[in-house]
Parts: C-alpha cells; sequence; structure tokens
C-alpha cells in the first residue's frame, strides 16, 4: 500500500445541504415531495458513489468518492476492494484513502480492513483512488481491464464493503467528469446519462462499471433497454450491429418477460475468447482477433441462461451433491445447440458455422477421457472435490448432441414447422407456470409430444453414460454426410461432418 492519507475534517452544515440535494438528484426524485422525504429519512440506509476516471499514459486511475452514515455505536469497520475473480491482493492497487470526519485505524495482518471511529451515526465520505498496474490484467481472465482509454472492474474489485449484508440499502453510481467521446456504463438501472441506481441488499449489491472510448448502442426490446457496449478496438465490423439484432431476435422469438434492462459489454483482452452472465448484464472478454460466429455462439448461450435455468429448471434433489448433473445436458447443452438453430436462421451465422461448431464437439466428445462416466460416479467425483473441466464438459456434449437428434425428430415430426426452440420455448413456458420450475415428467411428456422418448434417452446417455451417435446428418444433409474418422495421433475414433 502507498501513499495512504487520513484526515479529520469537519462535516460542517454546506456539506449536509449539499448531500441531501445529491441524494435527491441522483435518484432522480423531480418534484415528488415523497420521494424526497423518503430519500432523507432513510438516508441511514444510502451509499452514494462517484467516480471520476483519470486517463494517464498507462492506465485510467478511478477517483472514487462514498457518502453514507456510520454505526450508531461510533464504529465502522470497512473492507479495501477484495477480489473474487482470481487477483491477489487488489486492495493494493488503492493508491490513497482519505475519510472526513473519522479517524482511520488498521488492523494488524488484515492490511484490507479500515476501522474509523466518529461521532455516532456520523456522515461519512470517504475518498479513495483506484490505481491498477495494467501489467497485472493478465492475473486472471476476469482481472480488471486497464488502459489509458478504458477500464473494466467487476464488482468486488472497486467497491469498498460495510454494513450489514442482509440489510437493504439505496445505492448510487453516478460518473462525472468523463473525457470527451467517453462513456461509462453499469449492470445497475439506470436513472440518467452516466447515474446508475439500485435498492438491493448488500450483499446483492454487484456493480459491474465499464468506461472509456466505447463504441455504445441503446435499443429498446419489448419496451425495455438493451444496451451494447463493445470496446474501441473492434471498429472494422458490424460486430455492434449483430450483436444488437441477436438479443432483440432472441427476446422477440421468446417472448417472455426478463430483465427490466440489460447491458452487454464486450471487452479486448489478449490470447482468450470468454464471457460471464452477472444479473442484468453479460460480459464478454475476446482476443482482438476472434471469430464473430465464435463471439455470438458465446454470446447466445450465456445470455439464453436468462430463460434456461433461470426461468426453466428441471427439479431435482438440491440436498444432493452434484445433482446438477442430472439436468446440465439440457441447462448447458441444449442451451449452448439452440441458439446456433436461432442465430442460422436469422441470418447471423452460417451453416458452415454450424458445421464447425457441431464438429468440435463431436471430436471433443470423442477424445474426452469421461465421455462415458455414469450419473453416480460423476456426483461421487463431485463429492470428493475430484471435479474438473473435463468431467464439466461431458454434460455440455451430451446435451448439444441429444439436442441436434431431437431437432431432427421435431422438424419431421411437424414437417419443417417446428425444431427445437419450439421444444425449448415450450419447457420455459410450462415452468413459468409453476414459478420457474418443471418436474421431468412434465419435460418428458413435453417431449413425447414430439415423439421423442426422452426418459429413454436420459436413462441411457445421462444416468448409464452410454456413448452417443448420430444415425445421419439430419436437417443438415442437403449439403453434408457423417462420416467416422480416426485421429492419427490419438487413435480415437470420431464421427464428423464432411461436405458433399
Amino acid at each position: 500500500m502507498k501513499n495512504i492519507i487520513y484526515q479529520k475534517i469537519n462535516f460542517t452544515n454546506f456539506h449536509k445541504t449539499f448531500f441531501f440535494l445529491a441524494i435527491i438528484i441522483l435518484f432522480g426524485c423531480k418534484d415528488s415531495v415523497n420521494e424526497i422525504e423518503i430519500i432523507n429519512k432513510n438516508f441511514s440506509k444510502a451509499f452514494v458513489y462517484t467516480i471520476k476516471p483519470i486517463s494517464l499514459e498507462d492506465r485510467v486511475n478511478l477517483d472514487i468518492e462514498v457518502v453514507f452514515k456510520g454505526n450508531a455505536s461510533g464504529i465502522t469497520e470497512v473492507s479495501l476492494p477484495v477480489d473474487k475473480y482470481g487477483t491477489d491482493n487488489i486492495y493494493e492497487a488503492v493508491a490513497s484513502f482519505a475519510v472526513e470526519n473519522a479517524i482511520v485505524k488498521t488492523v494488524f495482518k488484515k492490511p484490507e480492513i479500515r476501522v474509523l471511529e466518529h461521532k455516532p451515526n456520523q456522515e461519512l465520505v470517504i475518498n479513495y483512488t483506484i490505481s491498477f498496474d495494467p501489467e497485472l490484467s493478465s492475473t486472471s481472465s476476469f482481472s480488471p481491464i486497464i488502459e489509458s482509454e478504458m477500464f473494466h472492474f467487476f464488482s468486488p474489485q472497486w467497491t469498498l464493503r460495510t454494513g450489514n449484508n442482509e440489510k437493504q440499502y439505496n445505492y448510487s453510481i453516478q460518473f462525472k467528469d468523463l473525457p470527451k467521446d467517453w462513456v461509462a456504463y453499469s449492470n445497475l438501472t439506470q436513472g440518467s446519462d452516466n447515474h446508475f441506481i439500485a435498492n438491493v441488499k448488500q450483499k446483492d449489491f454487484k456493480p459491474f462499471i465499464a468506461g472509456g472510448n466505447y463504441r455504445h448502442t441503446l435499443t429498446t426490446i419489448q419496451g425495455k433497454p438493451v444496451n451494447v457496449i463493445i470496446s474501441h478496438h473492434f471498429k472494422n465490423d458490424n460486430l455492434l450491429e449483430d450483436v444488437t439484432r441477436l438479443m432483440k431476435i432472441q427476446r422477440d422469438f421468446l417472448d417472455f418477460e426478463t430483465n427490466e434492462h440489460y447491458l452487454v459489454s464486450i471487452t479486448k483482452r489478449d490470447r482468450i475468447l470468454a464471457g460471464t452472465a452477472i444479473e442484468n448484464s453479460f460480459v464478454c472478454l475476446m482476443r482482438k482477433d476472434a471469430q464473430k460466429h465464435k463471439v455470438l455462439d458465446l454470446l447466445a448461450h450465456e445470455t439464453l441462461h436468462n430463460w434456461v435455468p433461470l426461468m426453466a429448471d428441471i427439479e431435482r434433489d438440491m440436498n444432493v451433491i452434484g445433482s446438477e448433473y442430472s439436468t446440465e445436458f439440457f441447462n448447458e447443452g441444449f442451451i449452448a445447440y439452440a441458439p446456433r438453430v436461432l442465430m442460422y436462421e436469422n441470418d447471423l451465422i452460417s451453416k458452415e458455422n454450424v458445421i464447425e461448431l457441431m464438429n468440435k464437439t463431436l471430436y471433443e466428445y470423442a477424445k474426452n477421457p469421461y465421455s462415458n462416466i455414469t450419473l453416480s460416479k460423476i456426483q461421487k467425483v463431485e463429492q470428493e472435490g475430484k471435479f474438473n473441466n473435463k468431467h464439466e464438459k461431458v454434460s455440455y456434449y451430451r446435451g448439444e448432441l441429444l439436442a441436434f437428434q431431437w431437432d431432427n425428430i421435431i422438424r419431421a415430426k411437424t414437417n419443417n414447422q417446428e425444431n427445437i426452440l419450439h421444444f425449448v420455448k415450450s419447457v420455459i413456458s410450462k415452468a413459468l407456470e409453476t414459478g420457474g420450475k418443471i418436474s421431468f415428467e412434465d419435460f418428458h411428456n413435453i417431449a413425447s409430444g414430439y415423439g421423442i422418448d426422452s426418459k429413454t434417452n436420459w436413462i441411457e446417455h445421462i444416468q448409464k453414460g452410454e456413448m452417443i451417435s448420430l444415425n445421419n446428418a439430419g436437417w443438415l444433409n442437403d449439403d453434408y454426410k457423417l462420416e467416422l474418422k480416426k485421429d492419427s495421433i490419438s487413435n480415437i475414433s470420431y464421427q464428423t461432418f464432411t461436405k458433399i
């Protein structure tokens, strides 16, 4: 830690007046007397952040102010940022820390903790600067991303933590003095330009923030705002337009209410293509040369999780460790394959793209050492703490291949009037009737309506782990056929689609 500043400054009436006015403005109370009274009355439940990005030669520093009411005891403990995304000791990026109207003390062997001594229920103003070394961005896939023209932080990488995790608070984040042509966004509700708000329990306050020279667009889908931002590195293609179109196509097809607002953030990170779905947002990190269809494939899969399993989860015994592997064939595998059909039908990806992705699945499935693992064994591996990525991927591969088989059955049954997308939509609709859960019996009944013996499929390939072999090229057979090949290095045989 460097340049730590402790200071004690009287909190004047001017400060108090200004703070309450700021609360009123930031929360968009306008002319509503009732809202103003509520904000003033509940000041003890408010945290107001103001963020000023400072562009330097090699990075962007964040000058942050947070205003809140201290504890009635006169002692308030504050935690500096502690990253849960793999960046160790991120609190060392706090280059300065100053508190108005309080004495600050450190804690032995807890360098991330500050103890503030103040008058009971004192309004506190903390000013701190985050100066993250861009060289540390490679620490993990989800470390902060910092350049001279942009910043990108997940919640625990920049926020302070204090108060009761189970208590509900008003939160406000205001970006100020942005350089020309910069934008700033968060996954919180947008109150106005560069201003975001939330009213949640502290444990649910998870504000992702990003800003800088991003390309951005705002569209309204089913009456709800969807923001797409893409870092300045990706300027010479129509990625922004295609991502926005994908969001609209997906929501228009499913036509279920979800997310009062949504943010898609795409930022350059060298050597990887990764993403994570967080509340009201999908955050994608991609190398500059990533192929667009793979970016769209990742995005379509992850954003579909807003419906499956969040709105449609197959019931299972939650008390059994590893029970999720009885349903991940659908939650992950089907939700990997179905969006490809949607994108292909809407000309976002080509048939060649679909084939490339299918062939990768067939090859990876064949060479996976656990491709025939039983459900009981994979649950035991989880219980013993020996579960790894190869175990996890088995569910994806099985689900993708079963989805392809079921897709062909559905197309044949309905004379090409329906496909796997309609099955997924039916599952979601049924689950919504019962609070977001669907029984295996109802799941199998929906499949049976299309002539699919899903229960037998589940027993054979999920429970018993029998290998899945595709019978034919299905809806792809006009241009492709299935062949069996052998890998010359591993000597493993695998199915693959080849051009006719």
